[in-house]
């Protein structure tokens, strides 16, 4: 679980703002990361089909599986 984080420096810095803010809205995300929308989403899509991340009314946040690796 941990080295799908590791192996790339955007899912490492989404991780980090989820891990220091509850839930977190996607243009939010993407102003406290500076990753592009794009990229963003794409990386996002691959956390919650890892069970990273998941959404709830428009917010995104850690699921409790990745919260563990705090």
């Amino acid at each position: 679980m941990e080295d799908f984080l590791l192996s790339n420096e955007e899912r490492m810095q989404i991780f980090k703002v989820l891990s220091e803010n509850k839930k977190l809205t996607f243009n939010s995300i993407v102003k406290l990361t500076g990753i592009r929308s794009n990229k963003l989403s794409y990386q996002l899509n691959l956390m919650k089909d890892k069970s990273f991340v998941i959404t709830e009314n428009g917010n995104y946040s850690l699921s409790i599986e990745a919260q563990r690796l705090i």
